[in-house]
């Protein structure tokens, strides 16, 4: 019995040994500092591509338009830019005002501030893709992926329940690749596609400043005929719309008689008293005898006291009732301070998919 307890413990210290050999083995040697391994810097481990962020300026309220997009021609791009130098050169050829010194970005110029931010340093391990459109549009569109193929980068943009609020002039997007995904593509593809929301109905969202709207009025509506559209927006006969036809004294009372025959002051007053609704009125006589042929609308106006924007969650249609959802985010107390507007949910639909009783349900979230 001895014998065999010693002959287990010569073994387990031949093993210990074994073991103790094997990983001093594996351990780098020590030479000096110059020969040291270390792990790599953070900023050499970069993942293939980075989604920056997405910039959109409405009408007349953007920075970034200049002669150089009066060419039809060139207001879709899409550029990959391998270097600080070709950035610059980028945006002077296209006369963006990024690198202006004398440019001074307004605060929602998310655009100028991020390529700003890059100098050649950036450029050592990554490059930039940036997409911009430039035609006017109410399509919103939303990041959804990114896919590498071959030699090919190709961006997928969705429509994100809805169209924009108003409309874009200009829309961005940017993106930080990693140099191993630059050098290996050489071509950009963007593809814009319905999102699964709008796949079912196509929606408009339009804001208005107060309007003209009779007090007992239900703010949801099915128009299914050019004929009922023309009734709905004629203000004499409207179920919806009421004709105001204050004059300026019925307003002003003790308004001179140089204000009363000033024409700048009658068109102000008009447009602020007794045009409000000729905006909306507008929008909606485009829809024409075609257009009811296959479809039709559904008209919904809500009152906003807050302002908040609420877009469209869900849509559905149960039997004879369509449902819709509206949703905005939980804002706190940060409620955006501004006057009160009306605001207009239009929906495209196809006339197989309602009828005339249709019951309009609708729902208000704050997610």
């Amino acid at each position: 019995m001895k014998k065999l307890k010693l002959f287990l413990a010569v073994i387990l210290l031949i093993n210990i040994f074994i073991v103790i050999f094997t990983l001093s083995a594996c351990k780098p040697k020590d030479d000096g500092d110059d020969n040291k391994i270390t792990p790599p810097p953070i900023d050499d481990i970069v993942e293939p591509y980075k989604f920056v962020g997405r910039d959109y300026y409405t009408q007349n309220n953007n920075p970034h338009i200049t002669d150089y997009f009066d060419d039809e021609t060139k207001l879709d791009i899409e550029a990959k830019i391998t270097s600080f130098e070709e950035l610059k050169n980028f945006c002077n050829e296209k006369k963006l005002q990024i690198f202006n010194e004398n440019y001074n970005p307004e605060i929602n110029d998310s655009l100028t501030r991020n390529l700003r931010k890059y100098d050649d340093k950036f450029f050592e391990k990554r490059s930039l893709l940036i997409i911009l459109r430039f035609k006017e549009t109410y399509d919103n569109y939303s990041f959804d992926s990114l896919n590498i193929q071959n030699d090919t980068i190709s961006i997928n943009l969705v429509s994100a329940n809805g169209n924009s609020l108003y409309k874009i002039s200009t829309n961005s997007y940017l993106f930080e690749i990693s140099k191993t995904v630059s050098e290996k593509t050489n071509k950009i593809t963007v593809i814009e596609s319905k999102g699964e929301l709008d796949q079912k109905v196509t929606t408009k969202i339009h804001e208005f400043n107060n309007l003209n709207i009779k007090k007992d009025a239900i703010g949801n509506y099915i128009i299914s005929s050019k004929e009922f559209l023309n009734t709905f927006c004629n203000e004499e006969t409207s179920p919806f719309f009421e004709k105001n036809s204050l004059s300026i004294k019925d307003v002003y009372p003790d308004v001179s008689d140089e204000l009363l025959n000033d024409e700048e002051f009658i068109k102000m007053f008009n447009e602020m008293y007794n045009e409000r609704n000729k905006q909306i009125i507008q929008l909606l006589d485009k829809y024409d005898s075609e257009f009811f042929q296959q479809k039709a609308l559904i008209f919904i106006m809500r009152n906003r006291g807050d302002n908040r924007f609420y877009k469209l969650d869900k849509f559905d249609i149960e039997g004879n009732a369509i449902n819709v959802t509206l949703a905005t985010p939980d804002l706190g107390n940060n409620l955006p301070i501004s006057a009160v507007v009306n605001c207009l949910y239009l929906f495209e639909i196809d006339k197989n998919q309602i009828t005339e009783s249709s019951q309009i349900n609708i729902n208000e979230i704050v997610l």
